[in-house]
């Protein structure tokens, strides 16, 4: 049996990476997670991983307190990571999460526990945002949606990706 040289065989590629897509209520982060399943990525909304004490703060028109958001962390982290080893028909496909993730300090912990996911911060101009929040039918509204902005930590190290289809940014 012959050895087949190295410059016969095909190229590997490497996958895409997966994202997890992360920014404000309404900025568009669930529109490019389903973009990206059109284009063959695994498509999970963060969202669906909520605890009902969770589900209840954002019924009631509330945040999350800072244990929730610690106790999600690790959910989002378990799941990501499952999620990611999973083969279907002997293939992984890349993986995009949808997830708001407010604060900087579950994002890094997320980063460092999944390195094989891709942080991207979602953004858009805020008229932009609440006028998507405005025109929502359920989840969280203009007016919880505005009051979450404070709470909001951006980062600096992650790529950004806009989804205002030209708008200038709000200043």
């Amino acid at each position: 049996m012959a050895v087949q040289e190295e410059s016969d065989m095909p190229p590997v590629e490497a996958p895409p990476p997966s994202l997890f897509l992360y920014g404000l209520p309404g900025c568009g982060k669930s529109f490019v997670g389903k973009k990206l399943a059109e284009m063959g990525y695994r498509y999970e909304e963060g969202d669906d991983w909520l605890s009902g004490d969770m589900r209840a703060a954002l019924g009631r028109g509330e945040g999350f307190t800072p244990a929730q958001r610690d106790v999600y962390c690790e959910r989002i982290i378990e799941r990501v990571n499952a999620l990611t080893n999973e083969e279907v028909y002997g293939k992984r496909r890349p993986l995009a999460v949808a997830q708001a993730m407010f604060k900087r300090k579950h994002r890094r912990r997320i980063a460092k526990a999944c390195p094989q996911i891709c942080m991207v911060q979602v953004k858009c101009a805020e008229e932009a945002r609440i006028k998507r929040l405005e025109a929502r039918e359920e989840g969280i509204d203009a007016a919880l949606g505005a009051k979450m902005r404070t709470d909001f930590e951006p980062s600096a190290d992650d790529p950004v990706l806009r989804t205002d289809a030209g708008a200038l940014p709000a200043k």
